[in-house]
């Protein structure tokens, strides 16, 4: 499976009626649409795209984001992260270091989201994340 796939497929079966689910890798993206069509249960509203954020639509805005991927990747993706996340609407980030929790509520406050919560497991860290 996919990252991407796994996170689209836990979001639906726990109640979410319209998902997107983003992949930067085109075969991640077919991956990810193979196992939606071998679930038991009728997967309707889940969306599947390959690309970067720039293939949503500009005024596309989402109440929940999850997102699983290194820091250095997600910085980069912070200004459109921003951008398309709904006013207080949240976003859990996963796949930190623990270590780079400093530097990532710096970033983060940098593009108006702020940190409300957060999960450590080891050196991993997960935020929740709010955009005010």
């Amino acid at each position: 499976g996919t990252g991407s796939g796994v996170l689209a497929l836990a979001a639906h079966r726990l109640g979410a009626r319209d998902v997107v689910a983003l992949d930067i890798d085109p075969m991640c993206a077919w991956m990810a649409s193979d196992a939606l069509r071998r679930q038991d249960w009728r997967v309707a509203g889940v969306h599947l795209l390959a690309g970067t954020l720039e293939a949503l639509a500009r005024s596309r805005r989402f109440d929940v984001v999850l997102c699983n991927m290194v820091s250095d990747r997600m910085t980069r993706l912070l200004p459109a992260l921003a951008r398309h996340l709904a006013v207080d609407g949240a976003a859990v980030l996963s796949g930190l270091l623990a270590v780079e929790r400093q530097a990532m509520d710096e970033r983060l406050s940098a593009h108006g989201l702020e940190i409300v919560d957060e999960t450590v497991l080891g050196d991993w860290i997960s935020l929740r994340v709010r955009h005010g």
